[in-house]
């Protein structure tokens, strides 16, 4: 019964402290990886008729985190953060795992696909993949070790519930 109440007390913990954030998993050639990670993200998703729309949603750069200050200071270069200082979704919109957003890096604008799943508390957690080069990304490497061209992205976001409107009838 102890284990029972250890474990639900558990989930409930991790439920209750589920933050919104943003990790990307980059690998590296010929060896190795590293995590960039930010726990800011200005925006919301509205949920409609089981549907998640977003539009507008900025990530500052300048709270991306690697846990090297050398590395911080050359992801945040690259991404130009001085004259680009938020990556932005313009617009998304999702349904049944699935899902299609408008991303903007650096003036790039691509359209891409995501998965998602639901979590506890009104949180959404995505799962995307990016290649550097769609977005113009070039020559990504230090000291002979180089930035392989996929990365992959998790974020996750709450989400609020709205009911659908209802269309009115014209007057006649």
């Amino acid at each position: 019964m102890k284990t029972v109440l250890f474990c639900l007390l558990l989930t409930l913990s991790s439920i209750a402290t589920a933050k919104e954030g943003l990790t990307v998993d980059v690998k590296l050639s010929p060896a190795g990886s590293f995590q960039i990670v930010s726990e800011k993200i200005n925006g919301m998703i509205v949920k409609v008729d089981g549907t998640y729309l977003a539009k507008d949603i900025k990530i500052p750069v300048k709270p991306f985190s690697t846990d090297i200050d050398l590395r911080d200071k050359h992801v945040k270069e690259k991404l130009e953060s001085k004259t680009f200082p938020y990556i932005q979704v313009k617009a998304a919109k999702a349904s049944s795992g699935k899902g299609k957003a408008r991303l903007v890096v650096r003036k790039v604008e691509k359209l891409i696909d995501f998965d998602y799943s639901e979590l506890p508390g009104n949180q959404l957690k995505i799962n995307f993949k990016l290649s550097l080069k769609d977005f113009k990304f070039e020559d990504f490497s230090y000291m002979g070790i180089t930035v392989e061209d996929e990365i992959k992205v998790e974020a996750q976001l709450g989400y609020t519930e709205r009911a659908a409107t209802k269309p009115t009838k014209a007057k006649k």
